[in-house]
Order: structure tokens, then sequence, then C-alpha cells
């Protein structure tokens, strides 16, 4: 409900009490003026009575006394025709008669009834009683006096009525102004952050606890709305950055099949020992470009979250085998792994997943360290969750590259991490599929000190 209709609202229903308590004061005042009207007319009609009957005076006599004023009309009725006695007014300015007849006057003895003016809109009250000798007395007095009280009574309840709704009016104003203060400052601040300034806040403690309350639930709702504005922008800011990367080492591979492809081509090689090379290098771009195009799938796959199937997976046990496929693809490598027993680290996910997480890290080891540094990879359990830790005696990084080294496409060695056909995604990925499982990944490093990486996920009881 809008400020206007609130305020239409309770002025009519203030109208109306009004109105009615106006009417009822006047059906009130108006009874009692008629009341004291009947007692002052039985009064006056026993005093007239009685005077008629101790002077004896005739009705013809009455009439011919010389009153200058009478408040009351007088009236005789011996037999049907009425005799008006005395006339209410002055003797020069009389006021008009009553309207009454002989019935009306024999009919209602004792009992007070109205009659109107032979003419105009002059009422009066009318009361009459029989006299000794068989004839009847009725005295009139007009209302006159009593309308105009209640005229005036009427207009001073109207201009109460006006000045009552004009101090209302203000006093709402007012307190409307006061109590909408919050409301409007909220206006202000929703146009504000619609201008896109989202910094801005309701104001709180405005010493209402509702309104309190909704403001603290407001400023709630703007600190996830400003926190999702940030991370959307960072999102698309790393959208950028990572097109622009994926796009620049993408360009690197196909670049030099190319260059190889179009030197073949052109004749350039004749020898078939320089054909060979240019195959080769051909090939292990072509193959370099593959395993960039599988990881950049295999992190599109984990962006979208499609969950693959998951069950109980004993760490150990993958550790065991990307181990063995590490020595095999690696043989030169000094590698040591120490799984200990079997059921004690076994965890809830996807076991290809799980041991491409290994095979990662291991493969990592391999790019950044020189051929035959030692490796030691190892799994346990404790507190509830269970590891897997892979700690080489490498060069180590400084804390600027720990700090960057799950980021996509981020290498700290680029010409020989290049070379070595790395494409800067693996340990993105491995952070992708540990958060993807609801676990941590931690690096420790120094510079000539080595470098280890702890998974910890949650392990089944």
């Amino acid at each position: 409900m809008t400020r206007r209709r609130a305020i239409a609202l309770i002025f009519g229903v203030l109208f109306v009490v009004f109105v009615i308590a106006a009417a009822a004061t006047l059906f009130v005042v108006r009874d009692r003026l008629i009341a004291a009207v009947d007692e002052d007319l039985k009064n006056s009609v026993e005093t007239t009575a009685t005077f008629l009957e101790t002077t004896g005076i005739t009705p013809e006599e009455a009439a011919e006394l010389d009153i200058e004023f009478s408040e009351r009309a007088i009236v005789v009725v011996d037999g049907r025709t009425p005799t008006f006695v005395v006339t209410a007014g002055t003797s020069t300015d009389p006021l008009p008669l009553p309207d009454v007849s002989a019935s009306a006057i024999v009919a209602r003895v004792g009992e007070p009834f109205h009659a109107d003016a032979v003419e105009g809109d002059l009422q009066y009250r009318v009361i009459s009683t029989e006299l000794p000798d068989g004839s009847y007395l009725a005295v009139a007095q007009p209302l006159d006096a009593m309308q105009s009280a209640l005229r005036a009574l009427a207009q001073a309840l109207f201009f109460a009525l006006l000045l009552v709704f004009a101090t209302l009016g203000v006093i709402f104003w007012l307190l409307l102004r006061a109590s909408m203060r919050p409301y409007n400052a909220m206006v202000e601040t929703a146009g504000a952050i619609a201008d896109g300034h989202l910094e801005r806040r309701v104001p709180t403690e405005v010493g209402d606890p509702l309104l309190d309350e909704l403001a603290e639930s407001l400023n709630s709702m703007l600190d996830r709305i400003e926190t999702s504005f940030e991370e959307k922008e960072l999102a698309e800011e790393r959208l950028r950055q990572f097109v622009a990367d994926a796009s620049h080492e993408l360009r690197t591979p196909l670049t030099s099949i190319s260059g190889y492809s179009e030197l073949y081509l052109s004749g350039a090689a004749t020898e078939a020992d320089e054909v060979q090379t240019q195959m080769t290098r051909i090939n292990g771009e072509a193959a370099r470009l593959g395993r960039m195009v599988d990881d950049l799938l295999a992190l599109a796959r984990l962006d979208e979250r499609r969950t693959a199937p998951r069950g109980p997976v004993d760490l150990a046990v993958i550790v065991a085998e990307a181990a063995a496929d590490h020595r095999a693809a690696h043989p030169d490598a000094a590698l040591v792994d120490r799984v200990g027993d079997t059921g004690v680290a076994v965890v809830d996910g996807d076991r290809d997943a799980l041991r491409q997480i290994v095979i990662n890290v291991l493969a990592n080891t391999v790019h950044h360290t020189p051929a035959g540094t030692p490796v030691e990879v190892s799994v346990g359990a404790d507190d509830g969750s269970a590891w897997v830790r892979v700690s080489d005696e490498g060069p180590g990084m400084d804390a600027e590259t720990a700090a960057h080294v799950f980021d996509r496409f981020y290498r700290a060695d680029k010409g020989r991490a290049r070379a070595r056909g790395n494409s800067g995604l693996g340990l993105s990925i491995v952070s992708a599929i540990v958060a993807d499982h609801g676990g941590t990944i931690d690096v420790e490093s120094a510079p000539g000190q080595g470098t280890t990486f702890t998974i910890r996920l949650t392990r089944l009881p």
C-alpha cells in the first residue's frame, strides 16, 4: 500500500468516525433542548390555565389585551374552532401562526407535539390541557431559537472538523516523513547501487527493530551481490587470460608443425636424415598439441563439474600403480614409493581422476627437476583424512612461484618446460580435481630445498 492510499484510508476512517460522532452529538443536544422546551411548555400551560380560571377572562377578552411581545402563542378551543388568543412575537411583527387543528389539540392533551407554521420554515412545539369549562387551552413555543442553536453547533462541529483534519494532516505528514526516512534511505541506496555504486549500504540502527533487521538483511544480500560481481569480474578476467594463454600455447606447436611441413614441401630437405628429423619434429609437436588439447578438455569438464561415478578408492593402490607407470615412462627417475598398508587411506571418489592427480604431480617433478633427482611419494591417514605426499630434492621454488604454481599455463622455467613438452596445465588439473573431491592441496618449497606437495581428502570410516 502506498503512502497516499494509507493516508487517504486513515483520513477516510477518521472522517466517518467524526461525522457519526457529530451527528450523535446533534441528536443528543436536540433531544435535550426539546425536553427543556417541553418542560417550559408544561409550566406555561398550567400557569395560563390558572390565570384564565382565576381572572374569569374569556378568550375574546384575552384576545383584546395589548401585549407588545409574547414568547409563545396561546390558542383556546371552544367547540370545533381554535381561537388564537396571543400570537408569538411582537405586536408589530408577529411570527407566523402554528398550523394546529382543534382535533389535534383535543386528542393530544398533555402530550407535546410538533407543528409547522402556516407559512415559512418555522416550527412549533405545542402542548394542550383541558379547562374546567370544557374548553381546551394550547400553548405553542416557536423553535427558531433552538434551531439557530443547532445550526450554530453544526457549524462549530464543521469548523472543528476542518481544524482537527488540518492538525492531524500536519502531524501525520511529520510522522510519515520521520518514519519514511529509513525507507527513503533504502530507496536512495538501491538507486545508487543500480547506478553501479556497489559499495553503498543501507543505514542500520534506525530505532525500529524490524527496519534494523531488514537493513541488515539487505546489507548481507548486497555483500553477497558485490562479492558475486567481483567473482564474476575475476572469472571473466581469468577466462580472458586463459583464452589468451591457450591461444599462445597452441600457436607454438602449430607454428613448428607448419614450419617443418613447409620446409619439407619446398624441397629444401632432400637427404633422408633431414627428412627423418623434420618428420620426427612434426610428430613430436603434434603429440604435444594433442596432450595440450586433452588437458584443456579435462579442465573444461572439471569446470562444468560433470561428476563421474564415485566409490571407495584406496589411495595406496592407485599411488602404487601411478608410481609403477612413472618408472616405466621414466626409467632414469629416482622414485621411491612408501604406500604402507592398503585399506588405511580409503576415500570416496573417482578412481581415474585420483590416479590422474598422482600421475600429474609425479610428471611435474620430471619437468622441473634435473634428471636423477630423488623423489618420494607416500600415503597415510590421520584425524579423519587421507593424504598423499610427493617430495623431491630439486631446486625448489621461491614464494612468488609457489603462490602461482596451480595457475593455468603458469611455468617458472618456460623455456625448459616447453622443451620437455609440458603444457602448463598439469597442476591446474590436479587442483581442480582435488577441489571437486572436497579436498585440499598444499605446496611447501624454498630455493635449494626441494618441493613437497600434500593432498588431503576426507577418509571413509
